[in-house]
């Protein structure tokens, strides 16, 4: 099986092994050969991700949680509990969720693909500004949406009691 040389390359920086920029593939081989030779055990080699592998982790990644506080800074929907905010791509589909602006003061549990969305939602905030003459101007600037505040991961003391209080609110025995 023949490497390229900038498979080589990756190896010989993961084994600290020195180089020329203008070396070898035969070159570069026989020195990564030589500290593979030295080492007692073999040095695993990175294993190419499918693309299938490669799907699976960034939906993984698009669909991991995330603790935060979300302040909505909207004027317009100050009395609004809360929205329904759905994402999707062909990778991960479709993600639906319902996203609390307060009463959330432990914070919510977001996943991270909708919460890359709020972070850069926008409404126009309209303001006056008086002119030279005395005139009153109407200006418009975008503002973000959402103040963001991202809250540390649950401790394990911490998820049990969450559980325990969803429980008890469906009604069940905690």
């Amino acid at each position: 099986m023949s490497k390229t040389l900038e498979q080589l390359k990756e190896l010989a920086d993961e084994l600290k092994i020195s180089y020329r920029d203008n070396i070898g593939v035969e070159a570069l081989q026989k020195k990564i050969d030589a500290v593979n030779s030295k080492n007692s055990k073999p040095v695993k080699e990175k294993k190419e991700l499918t693309q299938a592998e490669k799907n699976a982790k960034l939906a993984k990644e698009c669909k991991k949680l995330i603790r935060c506080r979300i302040t909505n800074m909207n004027p317009d929907k100050q009395n609004i509990p809360g929205e329904i905010y759905t994402v999707s791509n062909r990778i991960v589909g479709t993600l639906k969720k319902f996203i609390p602006y307060s009463g959330a003061e432990d914070g919510y549990h977001v996943p991270q693909m909708i919460l890359d969305i709020l972070k850069e939602k926008q409404y126009q905030s309209h303001y006056v500004v008086k002119s030279p003459t005395g005139e009153k101007i109407n200006k418009t600037r975008m503002v973000k949406e959402f103040a963001i505040e991202i809250l540390p991961a649950l401790t394990e003391e911490e998820l049990k009691e969450l559980a325990r209080k969803q429980i008890i609110a469906e009604g069940g025995e905690g």
